[in-house]
């Protein structure tokens, strides 16, 4: 069984500047869903958004991404900003934005005045799922003893023009004609990986798991959720739990038929046996489509939720400690699965 701890997070979103703010927001199911005109009004009628207050002429592309992900980081590590730390980043798949790493890296390290460790460094684009590798990534640093702790972070903007034109012309952006479509959104989540448990960790990470989906979107084929439903077998058992020892699960649902039909798929496969319905959640109802950034904000906010006492047990359960899965899937063929426990269990 795995034992990474998540001893603090950081969040700027579109419905909080800080984790205090944003916990609060989505525990409430808080939506700040604004109409925008992101294009210009020859091309347009104004679309409903999800936006961060980062103003287009303050910072626009990779700049958003950075001035998101700086304030995300410094607020995670603080109390820890002397202690140089790799920063394993969940940022746009390649298709969406062609990013620097290096260069992104740097940046947001500087901008967050936080010491990072820039050679462990490195970017993940994986979309929802990117977390899962940045993870893996995060214990086998701790793992070499080459660093005490890890930060793992998310950024991303679908406000970003071309991707929006791209996803309107596919149809996947929800407006009177598209019911099914996301709402486009932004944010930035990040949480301090360690091995080390202490007065502030929220939860630890029991385990993960990654597969491969061979029906894509792209593919054209029928999906049978086989991918999704590898991984979190692979996240359990390396956990050592099984499906009726979990008390909710995290989605990465944010409007789209294509992810309901894969996870009510996989949720059949993997047939829960249990009397109970399975709580379910995914932050989206209160922030929109937020990309490579959905993965360490449900993190951050299951773990706040393990901490606070807010995952109900189910009777059936009986004393086991509450546990919570997180589901997500890449536009490509990543899968990922990861499952926390309360902090004060082990």
């Amino acid at each position: 069984m795995r034992q990474l701890a998540i001893q603090s997070v950081g969040a700027f979103t579109p419905v909080g500047l800080n984790v205090g703010q944003t916990m609060g927001s989505l525990r409430t199911r808080l939506a700040r869903f604004q109409e925008v005109q992101v294009y210009p009004p020859q091309e347009g009628e104004p679309l409903v958004c999800a936006p961060t207050p980062i103003l287009n002429d303050v910072a626009v592309g990779a700049d958003r991404l950075v001035v998101m992900a700086s304030h995300a980081l410094a607020e995670c590590a603080r109390g820890f900003e002397a202690e140089p730390a790799p920063l394993l980043l969940c940022a746009p798949e390649p298709d969406e934005m062609t990013l620097n790493a290096e260069a992104l890296l740097g940046r947001i390290a500087e901008h967050a005045s936080v010491r990072i460790e820039l050679e462990q460094s490195r970017l993940f684009a994986g979309g929802h799922a990117a977390v899962v590798p940045a993870l893996a990534a995060a214990d086998a640093l701790l793992a070499s003893g080459r660093v005490p702790a890890c930060y793992v972070a998310g950024v991303d903007s679908l406000l970003d023009l071309a991707r929006l034109r791209r996803l309107m012309g596919e149809q996947r952006i929800a407006t009177e004609d598209v019911w099914d479509g996301v709402i486009p959104g932004e944010a930035a989540a990040c949480l301090r990986i360690s091995r080390r448990r202490d007065a502030r960790a929220l939860a630890w990470v029991r385990g993960f798991g990654m597969a491969e989906e061979p029906a894509t979107r792209a593919s054209r084929k029928p999906n049978s959720a086989q991918g999704m439903t590898r991984a979190v077998r692979a996240a359990l058992a390396d956990a050592e739990v099984t499906m009726q020892q979990i008390a909710l699960h995290a989605y990465d649902l944010s409007g789209e038929r294509y992810r309901f039909y894969e996870a009510a798929i996989a949720h059949t496969r993997l047939r829960p046996r249990r009397k109970d319905r399975l709580a379910a959640l995914t932050v989206a109802v209160s922030v929109g489509e937020v990309g490579a950034a959905l993965g360490p904000l449900t993190l951050a906010y299951a773990a706040f939720m393990l901490r606070m006492g807010g995952v109900s047990v189910p009777e059936e359960l009986g004393a086991i400690p509450p546990g919570v899965l997180y589901t997500g899937g890449a536009e490509g063929p990543l899968r990922g699965a990861v499952f926390l426990s309360e902090i004060g269990h082990g």
